[in-house]
């Protein structure tokens, strides 16, 4: 059976209720703000008076948002300012990858609350089965008992047809056979008989997208193309506000972008650009590749291999962006992977250098920006899944509201 997209709203929904549309439209402004005054919420979402201040008073009341009151002495009692509430709802976010799992507990602003890791050979199954078995009892024990009712699911980021990599990830035989059992397994179904809760499954570089556009928190940011460098290298567009991910949810594969090698030859990105290219190289020259996955806040004992890396993969993210930008006019070409942020920062300065360097004649240049979210962007992706099911809705649709009101 091939991966769904997302699971069965037949599942339980563990005591949390689904909110009207006009109260999805408030909370999703307040994600996508931070805090507004309730005044400016009225603007941007063009409902009326009345109707804005019965619903902060009624998500208030819900313990989903937080109102602080007006300044003193403000004549204008539509300056409180209403901000989400961290303990209004909690969801599980699960990134299955090639090297590591992780699985996080995700608070109703975004911040992580607990979270495991495990790291392995390949990824079979029944070994992350057991992962998400052992660990999420902890995990769910961050949850104080009286808000346990608020935990409305869990997402989980995977790469489609993960049976199909077995020799990508540098394995055969046993682990071919292991890998192939994905392709039997009903994911969602799975995670849903094991958990007790709600699960939506999507595709972990557009998951990381996902996470990129729900966080940053920089509304003037509205288009933008996405590049996350795991062991491979995905990608994810964002248009008008909103992740689009296609009629086969694949929308965005920017690893298989065509890239010029040398002068006469050509490949794909994700030949030239990964984790995998880099734990190759380090074996090469006798080093440890091991931090890459396990520790990928702090590698400090890569030195050369690690610089000519950046610079290599610099070259070809400056094509692929250009590749993007010549059928989407983005903005900005935002680019994160699992490493520390200071091989973030370098490979951002690295790329806006070559792209200066290129033929851009037809095309505005983009901005090119780090990402915001870092190795967990694809499990805090997935945790944003259950969470916009129930709460939010598409960013695009707030684009369009403003639009009307301006």
């Amino acid at each position: 059976m091939t991966l769904p997209l997302t699971g069965s709203d037949s599942i339980s929904t563990n005591g949390v209720a689904t909110r009207t549309h006009d109260e999805r439209v408030v909370m999703s402004l307040l994600k996508q703000h931070g805090s507004l005054q309730e005044v400016d919420i009225v603007h941007h979402s063009g409902l009326p008076v009345q109707t804005v201040s019965r619903i902060l008073d009624d998500l208030e009341k819900d313990s989903l948002l937080l109102l602080r009151e007006p300044p003193r002495g403000a004549a204008n009692q539509l300056l409180s300012a209403a901000t989400l509430n961290p303990d209004g709802a909690f969801s599980i976010g699960l990134k299955i990858g090639r090297r590591t799992s992780e699985l996080v507990l995700m608070d109703f602003a975004g911040a992580i609350r607990a979270s495991a890791s495990r790291a392995y050979a390949y990824p079979l199954p029944d070994a992350i089965l057991d992962f998400l078995q052992s660990e999420l009892p902890d995990i769910l024990d961050v949850v104080p008992a009286d808000l346990q009712h608020r935990i409305c699911g869990i997402g989980v980021a995977m790469p489609f047809e993960l049976w199909n990599w077995a020799q990508a990830v540098g394995q055969g035989g046993s682990a071919d056979a292991g890998l192939a059992d994905w392709k039997q397994i009903d994911v969602a179904s799975r995670i849903a008989e094991l958990t007790k809760l709600p699960v939506h499954v999507q595709n972990d570089a557009t998951t990381a997208c996902r996470a990129e556009l729900t966080l940053r928190h920089a509304p003037e940011l509205s288009n933008f193309a996405y590049f996350f460098i795991g062991y491979f290298i995905g990608g994810g567009i964002v248009v008008d506000h909103a992740v689009y991910s296609g009629p086969t949810g694949n929308a965005g594969a920017l690893g298989s972008l065509p890239i010029a090698v040398g002068r006469h030859g050509s490949g794909q990105l994700l030949d030239k650009v990964s984790l995998a290219s880099l734990e190759f190289a380090l074996t090469q020259q006798s080093i440890d590749p091991s931090p890459i996955w396990v520790s990928p806040n702090a590698w400090t004992t890569f030195g050369p291999v690690l610089d000519q890396w950046i610079e290599d993969s610099a070259n070809y993210l400056a094509q692929a962006a250009l590749t993007c930008c010549s059928v989407i006019d983005f903005q900005a070409i935002i680019i994160d992977g699992a490493f520390p942020q200071d091989v973030r920062s370098a490979l951002v300065e690295k790329t806006a250098s070559v792209l200066e360097t290129l033929n851009t004649q037809g095309l505005a240049r983009p901005d090119i920006l780090a990402g915001s979210v870092g190795h967990e962007a694809r499990s805090l992706g997935a945790a944003t899944l259950p969470m916009s099911h129930r709460y939010f809705i598409d960013q695009n649709v707030l684009s369009a509201t403003a639009n009307q009101t301006d």
